[in-house]
């Protein structure tokens, strides 16, 4: 039998993981109030338009790879936009602008006929 204590079984955390966990919340409260507003949110859809979130990726060629990693800095930037303000991660999935619904459909139209086969 051990003479320890409840407490000395539990890890506190070290000053290193201290500094760490505040420099994240901070990160988190800077993100929310950037990527909060309107003008954030138009940035923020400007990135995540690049990064081809909202889009397919498929290519049929080498360029899929690319577009795959560029993809998934743009899901990153969603996770973090996720955990810092939830209220803004939902606004892109209610309000998704029909300008960017038109992009993602004609693109999707241009990928269906480079796939078919050509008479």
């Amino acid at each position: 039998m051990s003479n320890k204590g409840v407490t000395d079984l539990i890890e506190y955390p070290t000053e290193d993981e201290k500094q760490q966990l505040q420099k994240r919340v901070g990160l988190y409260a800077d993100v929310a109030d950037t990527f909060g507003t309107s003008h954030g949110r138009r940035v923020l859809l400007h990135l995540l338009k690049q990064c081809y979130v909202y889009d397919t990726i498929f290519t049929g060629n080498a360029r899929t790879h690319y577009l795959a990693g560029i993809n998934d800095f743009g899901k990153d930037l969603l996770d973090l936009i996720a955990i810092s303000d939830p209220e803004t991660y939902m606004w892109f999935h209610r309000q998704r602008p029909k300008e960017l619904q038109d992009e993602v459909l004609a693109k999707e139209l241009e990928a269906r006929r480079m796939l078919e086969p050509e008479h």
